[in-house]
């Protein structure tokens, strides 16, 4: 995420540009949108991972099932939802 100018407030931003859907770039989406109501855009074809109707690509299930064993129990329903993008639907426009 390009967070953009000293100065900038959340309430500044009116579109995000997602470029594709790994999780260290749509992982606080649901919460970008539910504060800012912004537009969403991405490539139609990364929709359906960004919205929850296609599991990621990266990780691969079998390094998330590993990853989360190695976690602390009360971590693992927290990053298994994250890995696997279970989130709130955030309405994305494809272009």
């Amino acid at each position: 995420m390009d967070t953009g100018i000293p100065g900038l407030q959340l309430a500044d931003v009116r579109t995000v540009l997602i470029t594709h859907h790994d999780y260290d770039h749509i992982g606080s989406l649901p919460g970008v949108y539910a504060a800012t109501r912004a537009e969403v855009l991405a490539a139609p074809l990364e929709i359906p991972y960004i919205q929850g109707g296609r599991r990621a690509q990266k990780p691969p299930p079998e390094r998330v099932e590993g990853a989360l064993q190695t976690l602390p129990e009360g971590q693992r329903a927290y990053f298994q939802a994250a890995w696997t993008h279970v989130q709130p639907p955030v309405p994305v426009a494809g272009r």
